[in-house]
């Protein structure tokens, strides 16, 4: 049996316990991680004992709001196989106590991780280019989410490769260029960036404020089972750029303080 084989049988097994659509996704996202450690280390997902799972918690990087998250689901899955009477493996696992830092970064696995979920499991493709163009722009380019409800198709410049924002020319790489001439080609001319989608309808005319930005970040990050605002998709862009500090402050207004021999941003 393959992965999404054995995806598709705990998925199942959720919906007739009850579970939540949200919940379901939290747990086969965290068992998805279990799933691909036991094929990296060639173990039969019928045959795991206590020694893997100890050795799988160890391995667990990141907050401790995600580590937990993927244990728990890890727990569930457990109790599945026991209840099938697949498996009479036990649960147990040690919960690690992670330093609790003022700023977190995001890494670039856990943004791609983050981009290939909402890309996996959206069955809108107009909203969800839309949401993953907001998590690339933030990251990639650092702007503000209040920016970002401000950018209309008109401030694409495709042919200079760049975002027209507050008055500056933001040069965009080759990349994120592309997905936004593909994700242009779905909405009118007229339409803000970042559009409002209620009661299953489209409002070009009205963009997204804030506060429904934050909120689309924060459904994805819970999901996932990570512990991250969205002000850290911007400490992070500040960090893998700390050799280009004029950019950061000339041109994306950030205030820098130096961590860990490191420049992160500081958003007052």
């Amino acid at each position: 049996m393959n992965k999404e084989q054995i995806l598709d049988n705990f998925r199942t097994y959720l919906l007739e316990k009850g579970f939540s659509n949200s919940s379901i996704q939290s747990y086969t996202f965290g068992l998805s991680s279990f799933l691909s450690f036991l094929y990296n280390n060639k173990i039969n997902y019928l045959k795991i004992d206590k020694k893997d799972i100890k050795k799988y918690s160890s391995s667990l990087s990141g907050s401790n709001q995600s580590i937990n998250s993927k244990l728990f689901s890890l727990k569930k899955y457990c109790e599945y196989l026991k209840e099938e009477t697949l498996s009479e493996v036990g649960f147990e696992a040690n919960f690690k106590k992670i330093r609790k830092r003022n700023i977190n970064l995001i890494s670039d696995k856990l943004f791609n991780e983050i981009i290939n979920f909402i890309e996996n499991n959206s069955k809108n493709d107009t909203l969800k280019s839309r949401d993953c163009l907001i998590f690339k722009l933030l990251y990639y380019l650092g702007i503000r989410v209040s920016d970002l409800v401000t950018i209309k198709i008109k401030d694409l410049n495709i042919r200079e490769s760049s975002l027209l924002l507050d008055n500056k020319e933001v040069t965009l790489n080759e990349n994120l260029l592309n997905d936004l001439m593909a994700y242009k080609e779905k909405i009118p001319d007229n339409s803000y960036l970042f559009f409002s989608f209620a009661s299953k309808k489209y409002n070009f005319d009205k963009g997204l404020t804030v506060k429904s930005i934050e909120d689309i970040f924060n459904k994805y990050i819970k999901i996932i089972g990570e512990n991250y605002t969205i002000n850290d998709l911007r400490n992070s862009y500040s960090s893998n750029n700390k050799f280009n500090i004029p950019t950061i402050n000339n041109i994306y207004s950030h205030n820098l303080i130096s961590y860990d021999n490191d420049f992160i941003m500081f958003i007052n």
